[in-house]
């Protein structure tokens, strides 16, 4: 839903609120107390207990009354705020807490998987104690423990590899379904040659759903999802728009079914459908990644078939093709110079076939039939630490660091050409619990035909947030965070575009298009300890810049750019599976001539805007230009 304010503003509105979004950086600074030494073999943490501010000292004394608005205030609201743990972890410590116990036999595996609601992994009293976690833990169907069991990369009665329980606990963090995450072993029954391990989970509510109507329109969305069908792991997700009039057909539908992991091979079958009547698409995938750093094969196949209705082209015939693509590629260790310790890095060779098969043309197209041969060779180096408020509010997350290089040369063999494909690509992560974190990539890709360069593209980003900081609880961290994206020789009626997810917030797909692009987005997040029956608060200060290069130009910065500033506040419920939920007001100072608001719009939005990139090696691709 969208809603759309049309006010003149002056120009010092502008500056103010730029002026704000850019001082709410350094003011984190003076949050952060005098660096003192910690004693030796203490797990640094980033997050310090305070007391209570006087708002919600007040709310809670108000929650003791015997009134009913005070019992009500007391069963929705929660008070709770313990220290965190595991945050700031430095990664040394992780990757070798259980080494003492390589190589023993594992003798016994006890696997305890939790309901969402009222539970804890770091404290085993703790229970539902309203109405709604009870009501919730009722309908909810826990984790099988086989398929907990089925990510873990040890098995009882084999020796337990170095690694094993970290990455293990790693992947389980990761499943969508799987809130949180600890395995360890049990120390008062471990010999000197076997041990026995726990691992516990604790579920999200997996059912979610949403609906919208729009009543000028008469139109309406519903939407359902499980991450979690009848606690098998499989996700099924389903969105229907209905009443639509614009179009012969009234109804669209966008639906998926994914199954993880298929009897331990961490194979993953996906099967997806959409149409919304001008574009038809169905396709089927089975893949394999490098999922842990000892993998050492990967690969994966997929088809797709997709229809284009034929009024875009002003013909009568629709745009059918399909495409089918293989890849496979193989990890080698390489030799370790420092006694005792297994070399991290991995050299990884890849090959991939795409081909493209058009079986219906429209009239004067230019579309031709295409195989795509890629090879390439990389390096990865990858280690991940734990951290909180990220991207979420309070669940453990996995920050990946690490270096990864690939070199990726092809043939693409087409109806009536023949050419050659170049590509390069580098990209780091740095973490320091007291710096924060600091990612950058740069990529160049170009196909070489009768020697000359074509469609060629030049990629670099920087991703950065400080460390976490603490102002009597209120916590804040900053994001800094530049892509650019520079087009050679492409295509008539290729471009790169500046939208909503892809350089400035709430300005919609195709407003903003061209050859050459350079956005630079920063945001502040200030994470309240409001908890609302399970909905976290933060507020949100962003500022989004972006310069794109117009017909005829090359360089991005040819002309003045376009940029909003905005604030708004993003709820997250970690126990269910619902996303972000965000409500942003911004203000643009020049709109794009294709879009219909004025300077200051509020709206929604439910997809994360930033994104971590792992360092594992993925299939040989050719370099994106969007």
């Amino acid at each position: 839903m969208l809603i759309l304010f049309e006010m003149p503003l002056f120009s010092w509105l502008s500056r103010l609120l730029l002026l704000a979004c850019f001082l709410s950086w350094p003011v984190a600074a003076y949050a952060q107390a005098p660096y003192k030494p910690k004693p030796e073999n203490v797990v640094p943490d980033t997050i310090k207990k305070k007391e209570p501010d006087r708002l919600l000292k007040g709310l809670q004394e108000y929650s003791k009354r015997r009134s009913l608005p005070a019992k009500a205030v007391k069963a929705l609201f929660s008070f709770n705020r313990k220290q965190q743990q595991d945050t700031g972890l430095d990664p040394e410590l992780i990757n070798y807490t259980f080494a003492e116990h390589d190589y023993k036999i594992v003798r016994n595996i006890e696997i305890k998987t939790l309901d969402p609601f009222g539970y804890s992994l770091d404290d085993s009293t703790r229970g539902p104690k309203n109405i709604f976690a009870k009501a919730g833990n009722h309908i909810h169907i826990k984790t099988h423990r086989g398929r907990v069991r089925n990510k873990l990369l040890f098995r009882q009665g084999e020796q337990l590899e170095p690694q094993a329980i970290v990455e293990s606990e790693r992947l389980l963090r990761q499943t969508p379904h799987i809130q949180d995450a600890r395995i360890r072993v049990n120390e008062l029954t471990s010999t000197a040659d076997s041990v026995d391990i726990i691992v516990s989970t604790k579920d999200i509510f997996s059912i979610s759903g949403s609906g919208a109507y729009n009543a000028p329109k008469t139109m309406g969305v519903i939407a359902l999802n499980d991450l979690n069908f009848l606690g098998l792991g499989h996700q099924i997700r389903n969105r229907v728009w209905l009443g639509i009039d614009d179009l012969p057909q009234s109804w669209q539908y966008r639906g998926g079914y994914t199954v993880e992991n298929i009897y331990r091979t961490y194979i993953t079958a996906d099967a997806n459908y959409f149409n919304d009547y001008i574009n038809e698409i169905l396709g089927f995938s089975l893949n394999r990644q490098f999922y842990a750093t000892t993998t050492k094969y990967a690969g994966g196949t997929a088809v797709n078939w997709f229809r284009v209705r034929s009024f875009l082209t002003d013909s009568t015939q629709d745009l059918q093709f399909n495409t089918k693509d293989f890849w496979l590629a193989r990890s080698y260790k390489l030799k370790s110079y420092n006694l005792g310790f297994e070399n991290p890095g991995r050299l990884i060779v890849g090959a991939r076939i795409l081909n493209i098969n058009y079986t219906a043309l429209p009239a004067e197209t230019k579309y031709l039939n295409t195989t795509l041969y890629l090879g390439s060779v990389g390096y990865s180096y990858r280690k991940y630490y734990k951290d909180r408020y990220l991207f979420g509010f309070g669940r453990t997350e996995d920050v990946p660091a690490g270096n990864l290089m690939t070199l990726t040369l092809g043939y693409e063999y087409a109806t009536t050409r023949i050419r050659q494909y170049l590509g390069v690509r580098s990209s780091f992560g740095k973490y320091r619990q007291r710096f924060g974190y600091l990612y950058g990539s740069a990529e160049f890709g170009s196909f070489i035909n009768q020697g000359n360069w074509e469609q060629g593209v030049v990629n670099t980003e920087v991703l950065y947030f400080t460390r976490l900081y603490n102002l009597n609880g209120w916590l804040i961290r900053n994001f800094f965070w530049n892509r650019m994206t520079y087009g050679l020789r492409r295509d008539p009626g290729e471009f790169v575009q500046i939208n909503n997810y892809e350089g400035i917030r709430g300005f919609r797909p195709g407003s903003l298009r061209g050859q050459s692009k350079f956005t630079i987005n920063l945001e502040s997040n200030l994470f309240t300890p409001i908890s609302f029956i399970g909905f976290k608060l933060a507020g949100i200060l962003f500022t989004d810049i972006g310069w794109i290069a117009p017909p005829g130009k090359e360089s991005p910065f040819s002309q003045k750019p376009y940029y909003g500033i905005g604030a708004g506040i993003r709820f997250r419920n970690e126990y269910i599976g619902l996303g972000n939920i965000q409500l942003l007001i911004a203000y643009y100072p020049r709109i794009p001539a294709e879009e219909s608001f004025n300077n200051l719009r509020l709206y929604e939005s439910s997809r994360r805007y930033y994104e971590f990139q792992d360092f594992y090696y993925s299939q040989p691709t050719v370099a994106p230009f969007r």
